[in-house]
């Protein structure tokens, strides 16, 4: 029970920290690109990913963008 919980919390669900910010530059690099590049890709501001990244900026709009930037790095259970 334990286990599912925990692979529940994963990814999508994980809280904000630097863990977070390391997995998810993490994951564009393995992807070849880096965070700031898919950024500028997608208009998003860099300090606004690592501030919704970090729990900074944890309101609606930073969760939706914490949330799509953990789905477009491939941050998921198997990460862990």
């Amino acid at each position: 029970m334990q286990a599912e919980h925990a692979t529940s919390e994963a990814g999508l669900h994980e809280n904000p920290g630097e863990q977070l910010l390391l997995r998810v530059r993490s994951g564009f690099v393995l992807q070849g690109i880096s965070l700031r590049r898919w950024c500028r890709g997608n208009g998003i501001l860099p300090s606004n990913a690592r501030d919704c990244l970090l729990g900074a900026w944890n309101g609606p709009a930073g969760k939706v963008l914490r949330e799509r930037l953990t789905r477009a790095a491939l941050v998921g259970a198997g990460d862990q």
